[in-house]
């Protein structure tokens, strides 16, 4: 590349370059015949500028890279104070930082330098500088000079040449173990100034002074399968090649899972089951079975029905991790029935006490199908499962309706008794049997307990009704009566509480009035009590 020279004439005048000859000292002819040809031995035409200046046009090269040596520090010798590789340019200076001499042990030194290029050379702005084949990082660089540093590792006390793994460290390892360097040796092939030996190293001693041995894979970081299984680990010394140990083997991690599901009841929510833990991430898959059952019986159709159950999950094997089963109980409660269940005579609520071998039936106000079981004093009766039933002793009968995945529900107990239980007392009959106004006695008989109570000469009567306080009963008569006895049998009263009674007689006879058949009217009241 031509760049101008600037030359400076102080006084104004042209000046010839120093170390050339004037042409008019040559011979004129041959300063003819030179000129025409460009000899080099002449020098080039100057152009004046201006203002006493001229530039005179010259052949400068540029260097845009240079590649160098120095012999790096060793213990016990003199810094080195020259340099290899010089080419179109010269070392200006060389110093070393700390100024030990000889270099000491332990100890990091940076070698700074200056070059210079040759006449006619110049260095690019953006040289490439390598020193001992390490490339510079920010050389400052000028037109004809450049100076950079660069700082050795610890001084060795031996030159090494080559490095191999003696014993390999630990290989074997599982997803997520740290990497365990600590068995590791290498050998260093070594010039102990120029006695060939070999050195071991430990790992432990790696990061000591006088090795400065360097692992790819850092001591203590944690493995993973995908990226460290058959793989190697490097160790590296310097620029030397690098030795390599066995193959890592990294096999899958045991995955930690646990899985639980909420109870449910019948007809509501299905079961969900859901992972609490899962390390692996792994897909989840769930199957079903009864508490208690063999595995084999496992499968993977929801549960509906009540009852309880097993879950198990299953969560599938990943890149790093086994795939692993997890198990979880849970039950499916039953149901409330929707209606309820009483006991009913002849369609009609029960309100007393009911007579033996009178027929029960239970009623179910639900829409759901339900069984029934009859009960006397808390206790199945066997076979008493249809929706009626007939006691024949007395007791305390309840109802039990049932359907399947639901609660069973029991009526309110009925109290059976026995007629024979029954009695009624009249006090009034201790003061004289009483009468109808102003006709007839009134006559008092029981046999096999059941208390009689009759009218003298009914058939007078058209008509005769009988009250139990207030209530009208079935026992009443209309002509023409033949029999006007009112009978207490205690099967009629079993529907009675116990208590005090009144009981009311209406008779009707017809008589002659002014010569006219009149209805009259007469009735009397007897106080009684009823214990069943």
């Amino acid at each position: 590349m031509l760049v101008k020279k600037l030359i400076k004439d102080k006084t104004g005048k042209r000046e010839r370059e120093p170390g050339k000859f004037p042409c008019f000292v040559l011979f004129p002819l041959l300063f003819f015949l030179l000129s025409a040809c460009h000899n080099p031995f002449f020098p080039p035409k100057a152009e004046k500028t201006g203002g006493g200046e001229y530039f005179v046009e010259n052949a400068a090269i540029t260097i845009d890279a240079i590649d160098i040596t120095v012999t790096p520090p060793v213990k016990g010798e003199v810094p080195a104070a020259a340099i290899g590789g010089e080419d179109n340019f010269t070392l200006s200076l060389i110093s070393w930082a700390p100024e030990d001499n000889p270099f000491e042990g332990c100890t990091e030194y940076t070698v700074t330098i200056t070059l210079t290029a040759d006449d006619d050379y110049f260095f690019a702005e953006n040289l490439s500088v390598k020193l001992n084949n390490v490339s510079i990082a920010s050389p400052s660089v000028a037109a004809d000079t450049v100076t950079f540093s660069h700082k050795f590792q610890a001084t060795l006390d031996k030159t090494v040449t080559g490095i191999a793994v003696k014993n390999q460290p630990k290989l074997a390892y599982t997803h997520g173990d740290p990497l365990d360097l600590s068995l590791l040796v290498v050998t260093l092939t070594i010039d102990d100034y120029g006695i060939p030996d070999t050195e071991d190293i430990a790992f432990g001693d790696f990061d000591d002074c006088g090795s400065g041995i360097i692992t790819n894979f850092a001591d203590g970081i944690t493995l993973s399968r995908t990226n460290h299984d058959s793989k190697k680990i490097t160790v590296t010394f310097g620029s030397l090649p690098p030795a390599e140990t066995n193959a890592l083997t990294v096999a899958k991690a045991g995955n930690t899972l646990a899985i639980s599901c909420a109870d449910t009841t019948y007809g509501g929510s299905a079961p969900n089951p859901s992972a609490t833990a899962n390390t692996s991430g792994g897909s989840m898959s769930y199957e079903y079975k009864v508490q208690g059952a063999a595995d084999s019986a496992y499968t993977t159709t929801v549960p509906a029905n009540a009852g309880n159950y097993t879950v198990r999950g299953a969560s599938a094997a990943t890149a790093n991790y086994n795939a692993a089963t997890a198990t979880a109980n849970f039950t499916i409660n039953l149901a409330t029935l929707a209606g309820t269940v009483s006991i009913t005579r002849g369609g009609a609520a029960i309100t007393a006490p009911v007579a033996v071998d009178e027929q029960l039936t239970a009623s179910y106000s639900g829409g759901e199908t339900v069984s029934y079981q009859w009960k006397k004093d808390g206790v199945n009766i066997s076979g008493a499962t249809s929706q009626t039933y007939t006691p024949s002793t007395a007791g305390s009968y309840t109802v039990t309706v049932s359907a399947a995945n639901y609660i069973s529900s029991t009526s309110a107990a009925v109290t059976v008794k026995d007629s024979a239980a029954a009695s009624i007392s009249f006090p009034d009959i201790a003061n004289g049997a009483p009468e109808l106004e102003g006709y007839a006695d009134i006559e008092f008989s029981r046999a096999d307990g059941i208390q009689t109570i009759a009218l003298e000469d009914p058939e007078q009567y058209t008509e005769v009704h009988w009250y139990i306080s207030g209530t009208t009963i079935s026992q009443s008569y209309t002509e023409p009566i033949t029999n006007g006895d009112f009978i207490f049998d205690p099967a009629d009263f079993a529907a009675y509480a116990n208590g005090k009674y009144f009981l009311t007689i209406d008779v009707c006879k017809t008589v002659m009035v002014g010569g006219a058949a009149t209805d009259m009217w007469y009735n009397t009241t007897i106080e009684f009590d009823l214990v069943n």
